[in-house]
């Protein structure tokens, strides 16, 4: 009863001149139908084709986002800054001025992903850190090849300031797509998914790069990084839903419409295999 109170008076002091006591009961309505969802049913929810769909996308994002040198980069920026021979600026003022970018980059996918295309913002960012992981590459095999680093130095600043696009969309977009793809008695188990894909990338793409360049040198390494982000650009153009401005309704509807189509598709294709065979 106490808690009732305390959250009735939180409600009130945000919606002054409302009465919250109808939305004081729908949220304890909702807390009471949560507890009664047992695993079992809460497995056969996420075994439902639309929100298997949803748990694809996000997973896939969250793939993506860590896959694309994340951590890898801001980590190891100094060390990378000092390998490639960069002189005309100290590496650690350049870390400072990349971050700080980044963090305008960032603010910036925050205010604008409420105003264009969740695609398009990933599209961008993916694109733009794609560019930035072959020029990242061109930088360290023109090192290898012999020429003098001070001529194309350039190149590696270009590149990690290109690279705080990652926070326009590739970092934003997953979290915005993560609250609206699923409803709310699915988004706990989501954001328990995500936040494991998450983490458990994280952890490989931190922890294998330094082998995989006494491996095959740096540049290959950034290019896997840039491949990578291609197929994100490609993912992002073409299957990701646009959920920009509908409502949970019109996402469930156009999930389950998308989920709908994927199983025709294949249908067809195994007749079409099938008719071949025989």
């Amino acid at each position: 009863m106490i808690y009732n109170l305390r959250a009735e008076k939180a409600m009130q002091w945000y919606h002054r001149k409302a009465d919250v006591r109808y939305e004081l009961e729908d949220i304890e309505q909702f807390v009471q139908a949560t507890r009664a969802v047992t695993l079992r049913k809460r497995f056969k929810q996420i075994k439902e084709p639309k929100n298997r769909r949803s748990f694809t996308i996000i997973i896939l994002l969250f793939t993506f986002m860590q896959l694309s040198g994340l951590n890898t980069i801001i980590f190891y920026m100094e060390i990378i800054l000092r390998e490639a021979m960069v002189t005309s600026i100290a590496p650690s003022s350049l870390v400072v001025i990349a971050n700080a970018i980044g963090i305008i980059f960032g603010c910036l996918g925050a205010y604008c992903i409420d105003r264009y295309s969740r695609r398009i913002l990933l599209a961008i960012s993916s694109l733009s850190v794609m560019i930035s992981m072959l020029l990242l590459g061109l930088h360290f095999l023109l090192l290898d090849c012999g020429y003098d680093p001070g001529d194309f130095e350039w190149l590696v600043i270009l590149s990690v300031l290109i690279f705080t696009l990652l926070c326009f969309g590739l970092v934003p977009v997953p979290s915005t797509m993560l609250s609206e793809l699923f409803t709310s008695d699915l988004k706990s188990t989501a954001g328990f998914v995500s936040s494991s894909t998450s983490a458990i990338f994280s952890f490989i793409a931190t922890k294998t790069y330094q082998p995989l360049v006494n491996i095959m040198r740096h540049q290959y390494v950034f290019w896997i990084y840039a491949a990578i982000m291609m197929i994100s650009l490609v993912y992002s153009l073409i299957w990701i839903p646009e959920t920009k401005g509908k409502t949970l309704q019109e996402i469930q509807d156009m999930m389950a419409a998308g989920s709908a189509r994927e199983r025709s598709q294949r249908v067809n294709c195994v007749e079409i295999v099938d008719g071949i065979t025989n």
